[in-house]
């Protein structure tokens, strides 16, 4: 199924939308912190065209649009509401990853109406104090020139994350960058727009959220985490509470997979056709 790229004007900004335009129920995936929409090339190519995938850019990141406001779960959450509506769809399932979770989580306790179910992968509560320290490889690379492209990609290859690796990761990465004309290459990602993302979870708690949450709700698990003993972006405990907690929901552990690799795991492909089957 090929995907087509498209702009959409949402509250004021211009987002970048991937869209694998399948026949079927719509699915909107929403990347991590980090990220863009990219990341979920493996995952649609395998829903679609069963499903109409969408997968989009958050604001500073990819080629959407990078203002200096407009970030924060609330924030991306009402952008979300107003793809929607731009896109002319009624109900959709939601898939997000690592704080597109979070925001999946936010969008399910505010606009119910809006959703058919809710697919959280490996994210979806309050932050770890240490994420900040395991994650700073990733933050480091924003603001970086890097000497080529290679160079890019030889920085991401060493590290513990993506030691299981993918073609997908190479096209990913490749468009997570500005190629400049002497070669050399820097991230498209905007360093506010992530320090605002992250100050956003001071003020909204994701786990008290989850007790409003009526939409069912698949939580997939990566239990090799961030690979440093004890550090989760979510907890096997808390992912099997939510699970619990929510009406029609269940939790399911994706074998072999860590924080970064799951979205690329076969295994979630078929967790989430089962679910949204049944």
């Amino acid at each position: 199924m090929k995907m087509r790229d498209l702009k959409v004007n949402v509250n004021g900004k211009e987002l970048h939308l991937i869209d694998w335009k399948g026949s079927g129920a719509p699915i909107i995936c929403v990347h991590g912190l980090t990220a863009n929409g990219r990341c979920w090339d493996a995952l649609a190519e395998r829903l679609a065209p069963e499903y109409r995938v969408i997968a989009y850019d958050l604001p500073g990141r990819g080629d959407s649009a990078k203002p200096a406001a407009g970030y924060g779960i609330p924030a991306h959450a009402e952008d979300i509401l107003a793809m929607i509506k731009q896109l002319g769809l009624n109900r959709v399932n939601l898939v997000g990853h690592s704080l597109g979770a979070a925001i999946g989580c936010y969008f399910a306790a505010r606009y119910p109406e809006r959703l058919e179910k809710l697919v959280l992968i490996d994210g979806g509560m309050d932050p770890d104090p240490r994420l900040r320290e395991v994650l700073k490889p990733s933050l480091d690379r924003i603001g970086q020139v890097f000497a080529t492209f290679q160079a890019y990609l030889d920085y991401h290859r060493s590290l513990p994350f993506f030691a299981e690796w993918s073609p997908y990761w190479e096209q990913y990465f490749y468009y997570d960058v500005v190629h400049h004309p002497d070669g050399s290459v820097s991230s498209k990602v905007s360093k506010d727009a992530v320090s605002q993302d992250i100050e956003s979870f001071n003020t909204v708690s994701i786990n008290d959220l989850h007790r409003e949450i009526k939409t069912p709700t698949l939580v997939l698990w990566a239990p090799q985490g961030l690979v440093v003993p004890g550090v989760f972006v979510l907890t096997r405990e808390k992912g099997e509470e939510i699970a619990r907690i929510i009406p029609g929901s269940r939790f399911s552990v994706i074998e072999n997979s860590n924080h970064y690799t799951i979205i690329m795991k076969e295994q979630v492909v078929h967790e989430i056709k089962e679910f949204l089957a049944n």
